[in-house]
C-alpha cells in the first residue's frame, strides 16, 4: 500500500496525479515527455557507482539509500540516471544489486533512467568500436527482462550507451542502428520505456564554429537526413551532454552553438530534448545561460551530473 501511495505522488505538469504503478505509459511527442497522456516535467540527477570499481552506489558508507532518496525528494528531484558497466552485470553478476537499487527508488516514487555507461568498470573512454554490439544488445535485453520480472515499474528511460565519442559524423547511421536494436530488444523483453539517444563525437564543424562535448553532437539528423526509426513511435528522447570549459577545456559557447549542435531538433523532429548530463564546477554565468536557453526552446527535462555524496 505504501508503494502505491508514493506512485500517486508523481509530479506531472501542474499537480500531483494519482496513478497505478501497473498502469504506466510513457510517450514522447510534441517535443515533451508524457506520462499517461499528461506532460511530465523531469528534474533529475545522476547517481554513479555501478559503472565504477566501487561496484555499488557511492556514498553508502556515509548514509543508506533511503537517506539519499529522501534528500532528492526534499529538493524536488523525481528521476535518477543510474549508470552501470556491462562487465559489472555480466562478469560480476551484478544484476540483483543493480535491480535492488532501482526497486528501492521505486519504493520512494522515484523514476530511473538506466544507463549503460561503459563496458569496463571505471572506464570513461569505451566507445562503440570497443564493444561487441550484439553482446550489449543482449545485455540490455537481459536487464530489461530481469527488471520486468522483478516488477520494477519505475524505469522510464533506457540510455543506450554513454558518450560514443568514436562515432564519426559519417557513422551517424550506424549509431542510430545500434540504438534502434537496443530499443527493440528492451521492448521485446516487456520494458515499455522511452529510448534516450545521446550525441556522438566532438566535431561539430560541419555546422558550427564551436566544438561539441562528447555526447553533445546531434548534428547527424541535419547533415545526413537520418533519424531514429523503430517499431514503436513516440518513444525517442534526444539526450545531449553539455559542459563548460572548467570541465572540458572548451570555453567557447553560445545560444547559436547549442542551437546548431542539438537545439534545432525541436523544430526538425517531434522528440523532446533531455539534457542527459550537464554541469560546471563553479561557472554560474554559463549555467544560467544554459538554463535560459533551455527555457527559450521549452526544453526543461534534465539530469545534473551529479549527486556527489
Amino acid at each position: 500500500m505504501l508503494v502505491l501511495l508514493f506512485a500517486c505522488l508523481i509530479a506531472t505538469s501542474f499537480a500531483a496525479t494519482c496513478i497505478s504503478k501497473t498502469d504506466i505509459k510513457w510517450e514522447a511527442y510534441n517535443n515533451q515527455i508524457y506520462l499517461n497522456g499528461e506532460q511530465f516535467n523531469m528534474k533529475g540527477l545522476s547517481w554513479f557507482g555501478f559503472e565504477t570499481t566501487n561496484y555499488n552506489l557511492y556514498g553508502l558508507d556515509k548514509h543508506d539509500m533511503d537517506w539519499y532518496f529522501d534528500w532528492m525528494l526534499d529538493n524536488g528531484f523525481n528521476t535518477i540516471r543510474m549508470p552501470f558497466s556491462s562487465d559489472y552485470l555480466n562478469e560480476r553478476n551484478g544484476w540483483d544489486t543493480y535491480i535492488a537499487a532501482v526497486m528501492a527508488a521505486g519504493e520512494k516514487g522515484i523514476f530511473i533512467m538506466a544507463d549503460m555507461h561503459s563496458k569496463t568498470p571505471g572506464a570513461w573512454t569505451d566507445g562503440l568500436d570497443t564493444i561487441n554490439q550484439a553482446t550489449e544488445v543482449t545485455t540490455w535485453k537481459t536487464l530489461a527482462s530481469k527488471l520486468v520480472s522483478a516488477g520494477a515499474w519505475n524505469v522510464m528511460l533506457v540510455d543506450v550507451f554513454n558518450e560514443p565519442h568514436d562515432v564519426s559524423n559519417s557513422e551517424w547511421g550506424d549509431w542510430l542502428g545500434f540504438c534502434e536494436d537496443v530499443a527493440e530488444a528492451v521492448w521485446d523483453a516487456g520494458l515499455d520505456s522511452l529510448i534516450a539517444v545521446e550525441g556522438t563525437n566532438s566535431d561539430c564543424s560541419p555546422v558550427s564554429d564551436i566544438s561539441c562535448c562528447w555526447g553533445e553532437n546531434l548534428i547527424g539528423v541535419e547533415t545526413t537526413g537520418k533519424t531514429f526509426s523503430a517499431s514503436q513511435g513516440n518513444k525517442l528522447v534526444w539526450s545531449p551532454h553539455v559542459y563548460y570549459g572548467d570541465v572540458t577545456g572548451n570555453w567557447a559557447y553560445s545560444d547559436q552553438a547549442w542551437e546548431e549542435h542539438w537545439g534545432y531538433l525541436v523544430d526538425d523532429t517531434d522528440a523532446p530534448i533531455m539534457i542527459g548530463e550537464f554541469g560546471t564546477k563553479s561557472e554560474l554565468t554559463w549555467l544560467g545561460d544554459l538554463i535560459d536557453y533551455l527555457g527559450s526552446i521549452n526544453q526543461r527535462n534534465h539530469f545534473f551530473w551529479c549527486l556527489n555524496p
